[in-house]
């Protein structure tokens, strides 16, 4: 994929319903010519904010947060601020010699910084393009989001997302998710199961085995309305079952799996996060999906899903 750039050392990409525009090369992302409403630059960032209103860790590293501003910091890797939802801030250590892991935590945390300063709503999830609707899987890490996608993915369905998926406010209607960057987040034996060769691929940092897997095609780039919100829960027993959720536990699993959850403590949005979250909860189909603790019984898992959101049980 070719890159279009306004000059040798700056790139216009596209992710999430954003144009950005980068002097940091970002090669795992669509590339874009729009004009830009996110700059990502390379600068100096400061050790503290001189106001925090809330300071923690998250994500293996620390942050501060004020209002419209988010500081976030691992150490040995990378620095960086958060403004507006306007600006990404970017200091890698100087020690850091390994850019795909920089690149890792600049298209994972300080996106979602980001995003939470515009508004939207990110969750920990993938999505799958079911037919022109959006299907997304939502849970915590080793849920098997990933996998799921790439499973739908071989089945011919374009994944619109992995790892963080957003969506788009409702305002009453039909919430979109925003497409995200056609890439895989997957462990090796999983890589292996859809016989791809693990040792061609990148690995996503230092610290994991999961390797990125480009997606040539069977990508979706265009917004689509939310169809189903599946959240994915290991359980004790032996077979699958597809619970839908109503009411109060809609809400409760979306600002759960919200993404970066904790960086709303320091930015003064934790209101309009609840009214996201309720908007999403009322105009969406949310089930909770159990599957057997420690047997993934991929396919069957597949099977079901796709009979609950295409409306045809005979595939069970």
């Amino acid at each position: 994929m070719q890159e279009k750039t306004l000059s040798e050392n700056v790139f216009n990409y596209k992710v999430f319903g954003l144009n950005l525009r980068s002097d940091i090369p970002l090669p795992e992302l669509v590339p874009g010519n729009d004009e830009p409403n996110v700059w990502i630059r390379s600068g100096r960032v400061p050790d503290g904010l001189p106001n925090p209103v809330s300071q923690s860790r998250a994500a293996g590293g620390r942050y501060q947060a004020e209002p419209d501003r988010l500081l976030f910091e691992i150490d040995g890797i990378i620095k960086f601020m958060a403004s507006e939802g306007r600006e990404i801030l970017v200091d890698p250590d100087r020690s850091a010699k390994d850019p795909t892991t920089v690149r890792l935590f600049l298209l994972g945390s300080a996106l979602g910084a980001v995003l939470h300063q515009r508004g939207l709503l990110p969750l920990h999830g993938s999505a799958i393009d079911a037919g022109g609707q959006g299907v997304l899987f939502i849970g915590p890490s080793g849920n098997g989001k990933s996998t799921l996608a790439a499973a739908f993915n071989s089945r011919g369905y374009p994944v619109m997302t992995d790892d963080v998926c957003v969506l788009s406010p409702a305002h009453g209607k039909t919430p979109a998710i925003l497409p995200g960057y056609p890439q895989l987040k997957l462990w090796p034996d999983t890589l292996e199961r859809f016989e791809e060769r693990a040792g061609n691929l990148r690995r996503l940092g230092p610290d994991t085995s999961k390797k990125g897997l480009p997606l040539e095609k069977g990508f979706c780039s265009r917004p689509l309305a939310v169809k189903r919100i599946y959240v994915l829960s290991p359980s004790r027993d032996t077979g699958i079952d597809i619970i839908p959720l109503k009411g109060a536990a809609c809400l409760k699993v979306l600002i759960e799996n919200t993404y970066r959850l904790t960086f709303l403590q320091g930015l003064p949005r934790q209101r309009d996060h609840f009214r996201r979250c309720a908007a999403v909860a009322e105009t969406v189909t949310l089930c909770r999906v159990r599957r057997p603790e420690g047997l993934f019984l991929l396919e069957e898992l597949v099977d079901c899903l796709e009979a609950d959101f295409t409306g045809r049980p005979g595939l069970w």
